[in-house]
């Protein structure tokens, strides 16, 4: 299911990335365990919400971007740090609170972020635009 919802979203396949995505959240249930749980919250949540921004609702967006930064985590996440596309477009929406809940969220997993986090963090807090591309 990674492939397909990867592909999906890259494809802008909104349609097949939400109902991939939903069909990974019905069965992340099972696996907590796993160690591709925190993968699946955080992409799930992320695929939905770029479906939401295509549908035109901002709000949803917003939401689902929430949501993703409430994942627990994965050795990836952990590592790398999450895709930041949502984020980007979220805070290019206007929905500012929403990129901040999403940093307070992700800061907690991703511990090898070099303080990138943080600086996004005091950038949005000063009015200034965070450079997500900087990673």
């Amino acid at each position: 299911m990674n492939d397909t919802l990867s592909k999906a979203v890259g494809s802008k396949d909104f349609e097949l990335a939400a109902s991939t995505a939903r069909k990974f959240l019905e069965e992340s249930r099972y696996y907590r365990c796993n160690w591709n749980f925190g993968n699946a919250i955080h992409d799930a949540h992320a695929a939905l919400g770029m479906e939401a921004l295509h549908r035109g609702d901002v709000s949803a967006a917003a939401s689902f971007l929430v949501q993703a930064g409430r994942s627990p985590g994965s050795p990836q996440l952990d590592t790398f740090g999450p895709d930041l596309d949502l984020a980007k477009a979220v805070l290019n929406a206007g929905r500012k609170d929403a990129v901040a809940a999403y940093l307070w969220g992700i800061g907690r997993f991703w511990k090898e972020d070099d303080g990138l986090v943080e600086r996004w963090k005091l950038d949005l807090s000063a009015g200034r635009t965070p450079d997500f591309d900087s990673d």
